[in-house]
């Protein structure tokens, strides 16, 4: 191992934001609304990134680490349909797709998607979907 320990969880948020903007995929299904940080009032549909959860996963002579983090679909519309295609143009993006995050000082090994949920919020027609992935890397030396 070389140097200290460095947490991916920073650089994650940095790449994930990157990787969502850029897909015209997923930006033209939210009309460009991702964000790290919400505006008030924000307009439905939108992208927002969660908090990572981060554990080492070290190996004799690496450092690693495994970051489960969540991308939260809020919408306001009826029924789950809108909401399905844009987890699925998500889900596309990065399931599997280990080049779709470039991730600052980390190799990505592994995406993979946990789950999604399909919730309704107490306001009737807000849709609520977090979809988690994990993230496996290795700190590049």
């Amino acid at each position: 191992m070389t140097g200290p320990a460095r947490l991916v969880a920073g650089p994650l948020q940095k790449a994930l934001y990157a990787a969502l903007r850029a897909d015209e995929g997923v930006t033209a299904l939210v009309d460009g609304r991702v964000y790290d940080d919400v505006p008030e009032p924000a307009e439905y549909p939108y992208l927002v990134i969660g908090a990572a959860v981060e554990e080492a996963d070290n190996t004799h002579d690496t450092f690693g680490r495994q970051a489960d983090i969540a991308v939260h679909l809020w919408d306001e519309v009826d029924g789950f349909l809108r909401p399905a295609d844009v987890v699925d143009a998500v889900v596309r993006l990065l399931d599997h797709q280990r080049d779709a995050l470039a991730i600052d000082g980390h190799q990505v090994v592994s995406i993979r998607f946990l789950d999604a949920r399909m919730l309704r919020d107490p306001d009737p027609r807000i849709r609520h979907v977090p979809v988690r992935f994990r993230v496996n890397t290795q700190q590049e030396a």
